[in-house]
């Protein structure tokens, strides 16, 4: 995890709901949660600012260029994390965590 992580999922989720809510609207059209959903991702991306009735295209447009200017520092800095973990933790400690230590006992013994 990094700074613009959760940023990066948040843009990558609001593109796969555009295409899904796209998909799912078909003739019968989008349900109002579905829409109001996407009017609030609509809100929390810069360069989408709905002025009307939600705009699937514009939204997409929006989150793929936000996230064209995140994406790389995101995945740079995962990946730095990924190689100071695999030098730091041994295998067990790679895939369940690091050990939680009593930090009342190591008050005690300094």
């Amino acid at each position: 995890m990094g700074p613009l992580t959760q940023r990066a999922h948040f843009l990558t989720s609001a593109l796969r709901l555009a295409d899904a809510a796209e998909h799912l609207a078909g003739e019968a059209g989008m349900p109002q949660p579905v829409q109001q959903l996407l009017l609030h991702y609509s809100r929390n991306i810069h360069g989408d600012a709905p002025r009307g009735p939600l705009d699937l295209d514009a939204l997409r447009r929006a989150a793929a260029a936000e996230l064209e200017i995140h994406a790389d520092d995101d995945a740079d800095t995962r990946a730095e994390a990924a190689q100071r973990a695999r030098q730091q933790l041994g295998d067990a400690e790679q895939i369940f965590g690091n050990i939680l230590r009593n930090t009342a006992r190591l008050r005690r013994t300094s």
